[in-house]
């Protein structure tokens, strides 16, 4: 992982290391000085992508308000400054299901079931709250160092209880 230059947000999430980069932001280990835990902090690249951007960052930061489910990561925070915008995760450790794939192929069968399992239950949560992800890859299922599967990145789930439409009519969202 790459080491980044010393920023800290919000004079309290200080960013350690880059864990991840997609086309609207990035994803870094971070240190919370007030609650002195470690975070994921999901940033925008708000220079880049602007307001549309920022919309769907505060979506994805109401939709995990309404899911409280050990099968889902938990929101911390969510935070708009002027030049960062940003959500604060808990932090899960184990590394993402493509990972684990690649280093325990071939799963056995009564793992890859547990899993799915798991899975299926964090989705049926986002399911009776009204929550569509949108998209289901192995990159935003990451698994806790027990192996217990955690659901993540809801920046494309539909809600419906949404009062925008961020997504046009015929178009596809999602990898």
């Amino acid at each position: 992982m790459a080491r980044v230059k010393e920023i800290t947000l919000a004079n309290r999430y200080r960013l350690d290391e880059l864990l991840g980069e997609g086309a609207m932001g990035s994803v870094h280990l971070a240190w919370d000085e007030k609650e002195k835990r470690r975070v994921a902090i999901k940033l925008l690249k708000t220079a880049t992508w602007g307001d549309e951007a920022r919309a769907r960052l505060r979506e994805e930061a109401l939709s995990l308000k309404k899911l409280s489910h050990s099968g889902v990561t938990k929101l911390l925070d969510f935070n708009e400054e002027k030049q960062h915008s940003f959500l604060v995760l808990e932090f899960i450790d184990g590394g993402n299901l493509n990972q684990y794939v690649a280093k325990n192929h071939p799963l056995p069968i009564t793992r890859a079931i547990e899993m799915g399992v798991e899975l299926c239950d964090a989705l049926s949560c986002a399911h009776n709250a009204g929550i569509i992800h949108r998209d289901l890859k192995p990159d935003n299922v990451l698994l806790s160092a027990s192996g217990k599967v955690r659901l993540t990145d809801f920046g494309l789930a539909l809600r419906d209880d949404r009062t925008a439409q961020l997504t046009a009519t015929g178009t596809i969202q999602g990898t």
